[in-house]
């Protein structure tokens, strides 16, 4: 029995008992008395035919259950028990008793009281017990995880009877997300009812939840410093993040370039620890500028480095600035990297392979050429090595240990050509790196620029690079600063300059420019008694596990074909014969089939003043290159050419020379 005469003190208990005294009877809930919250809940606990008047043990979870439970919340238990503790300590001795649960409704720790904990037992109110709605009625605890919001439960608030002796007040601790991760509740005798108890865990709630978006933002922190850190320890370059003059940030390439420790250098002062000419303070003092390609010498470790100094802003959300970005790019290693980038030189003189004269003059101008730092226009057809020469000239020159940068003219396109070759500054078009990008010829400064096909270079561009050659320097795109290079240039052509000239598709003063020594990479046909050794250096190179040797015949068609495709469809024509060959020998059959083609149509039709072929051997020839051209399938040869399998090996014995011959 309830207390009559605590009642004649508390009447709205009374009138929460009487209120549900009326519902159980079947009557509405008296909304004048009841809170929206609880009224509903009610609803909710008859619709499912929950009894009101339970007081079986309500189902528990077991041991292993619980400590499962408390595993899984040990991150956030980790933040609330000191609150639980220190809740207790205000309420202590007072009959209350403070529960954690998890957000599926579940007590998982109490504290309290010895005695208050004793009464908690017999109304299952100790950790393991289930507080869903649907299980225990309305209490606390279910009503915050429904609402998600403070709300405190009073004697005949709670549906079920047994739940009448206490007063309970519970709040959710809620995510960024706004979900349940857990509930703060406080419960007490019913007699102790006060609404000071409600504030009170709300509070403590609302600090929990502070305190896990604290540990949210700081570990986004470290996780973003740690992201950050990893990406500038990627960049080539010295990197260093300055505040109020001190060093915050920096990376391993700048430490190495300081010869330091990077523990030892956070928080020193940045213009004292870096040592530069000019001084850096000089580059730090001015508030708002920032400057870009900067030379300057950097020392540390008693070593110095040539450097290209960035120094860049950064700003708030105000506008204002909040530090400083420094970047050192040492210049040696851009040029370094500029020597891997496309068609780096690799080619010698003695990998130009030939000992005819047309050669052997083309390779004698190069060489003089070499020697001395002019440029070149080396003119030839597609496929005669004019890139072997122009890379064997830069091996040869006093430029061979800086860059050499190959630029296709025909391969880039038209509108991305001049930022190829002169670069841009950031933003200086839609699409560019916001730290701008350098162009080939500051990549190539103090080396070798190799113009492929320049004859397919625009008007526009041929004015500009003109502009260069005369004077020396470039301007990105989107700057005004003017960077002065060095560098050789040779170009190639497999068209006459002077035709595109008359047909004004090429500048005549640029070719002047150009065409101080004027070498010819003759046509392979035109230096027919090079192929044999060519043949012998391109199987040399091939990795097989047998030596092939070529046949005579099939040599013979080699010399003799005319080779539209110069060295490169020869090296091509060797490959597939040393693969389609059958054993280490390369017959005739086994070249390329328009080699087989030319050969036999020169046998049957003759070649002016050479010796020509008997009619047996010219039928011989024709039709091993029609059994050829059917896979060595003689029944298919045989129907081609409309005669018998015994003719077609008739004809096939005199064409080698057998019988006799």
């Amino acid at each position: 029995m309830l207390n009559p005469y605590f009642y004649a003190y508390n009447p709205e208990l009374l009138a929460f008992e009487n209120a549900w005294v009326s519902f159980m009877k079947g009557g509405a809930v008296k909304n004048a008395v009841i809170k929206a919250p609880v009224a509903d809940s009610w609803n909710r606990c008859r619709a499912c035919g929950l009894d009101p008047m339970l007081n079986e043990i309500l189902p528990m979870l077991t041991a292993e259950q619980v400590e499962a439970r408390l595993k899984e919340n040990a991150e956030i238990l980790e933040i609330v028990t000191p609150y639980m503790d220190s809740l207790y300590e205000i309420v202590k001795d007072s009959g209350f008793i403070i529960h954690y649960a998890d957000a599926g409704g579940f007590i998982l720790k109490s504290v309290g009281d010895d005695d208050t904990l004793k009464i908690a037992e017999k109304t299952m109110s100790l950790p393991g017990a289930n507080r869903l709605e649907e299980t225990a009625g309305t209490n606390s605890i279910a009503s915050a995880i429904i609402t998600k919001a403070p709300i405190q439960i009073a004697g005949a608030e709670h549906y079920a009877h047994m739940l009448h002796r206490w007063t309970c007040s519970a709040a959710p601790v809620l995510d960024s997300a706004d979900n349940v991760i857990c509930v703060i509740s406080v419960a007490g005798r019913y007699e102790l009812i006060h609404r000071h108890t409600l504030g009170m865990v709300s509070s403590v709630a609302r600090a929990i939840e502070n305190e896990m978006r604290i540990r949210d933002i700081n570990a986004r922190l470290v996780e973003n410093n740690s992201q950050l850190q990893a990406t500038v320890e990627m960049v080539l370059e010295g990197v260093v993040y300055i505040n109020d003059g001190k060093i915050i940030q920096i990376n391993r390439r700048m430490c190495g370039l300081m010869g330091e420790e990077l523990e030892n250098i956070i928080g020193r002062d940045a213009a004292d620890t870096i040592v530069t000419t000019p001084d850096l303070s000089y580059f730090l003092g001015n508030a708002t500028q920032a400057y870009e390609n900067e030379e300057v010498i950097i020392s540390g470790g008693g070593q110095k480095y040539s450097c290209f100094l960035d120094v860049r802003p950064v700003r708030g959300e105000s506008g204002n600035e909040i530090g400083k970005v420094v970047i050192f790019k040492s210049i040696n290693e851009i040029k370094v990297l500029a020597g891997r980038i496309k068609n780096q030189a690799k080619y010698e003189f003695s990998d130009i392979i030939g000992a005819s004269k047309a050669i052997r003059e083309s390779k004698a101008l190069a060489l003089k050429a070499a020697e001395h730092n002019i440029r070149v226009v080396l003119e030839g057809e597609s496929g005669t090595g004019k890139e072997m020469f122009a890379q064997a000239i830069h091996n040869r020159s006093a430029r061979k240990d800086y860059p050499f940068v190959a630029v296709d003219c025909g391969a880039v396109p038209i509108e991305l050509l001049e930022s190829e070759l002169f670069g841009y500054e950031g933003g200086a078009f839609t699409g560019a790196k916001k730290e701008g990008k350098p162009g080939v010829f500051e990549l190539a400064n103090g080396g070798t620029i190799f113009f492929d096909e320049i004859g397919n270079m625009s008007g526009e561009m041929q004015q500009k690079l003109l502009r260069v050659l005369q004077e020396s320097v470039v301007t990105r795109i989107g700057g005004t600063k003017q960077i002065p290079v060095d560098v050789r240039v040779i170009a190639a052509t497999n068209v006459k300059l002077e035709n595109l000239i008359a047909e004004g598709l090429f500048r005549h003063d640029l070719y002047y420019r150009l065409n101080v020594a004027h070498i010819n990479t003759p046509a392979l046909c035109e230096r027919s008694e090079d192929i044999p050794l060519l043949i012998e250096a391109f199987l040399s190179k091939m990795s097989l596990t047998k030596r092939k040797r070529v046949d005579k015949r099939a040599m013979s068609a080699l010399v003799s074909y005319d080779w539209p495709g110069n060295i490169r469809q020869l090296q091509n024509a060797i490959e597939y014969a040393a693969i389609m060959c059958r054993n280490d020998t390369i017959f005739a059959e086994d070249l390329p089939l328009e080699l087989q083609k030319g050969r036999a149509l020169r046998l049957i039709g003759g070649a002016g003043n050479e010796k020509q072929p008997s009619l047996d051997e010219a039928m011989g020839e024709y039709v091993r290159h029609v059994v050829g051209s059917n896979n060595d399938n003689i029944s298919r040869a045989a129907k081609a050419l409309n005669v018998s399998r015994s003719t077609v090996y008739k004809f096939m014995r005199k064409g080698r020379g057998e019988n006799g011959e």
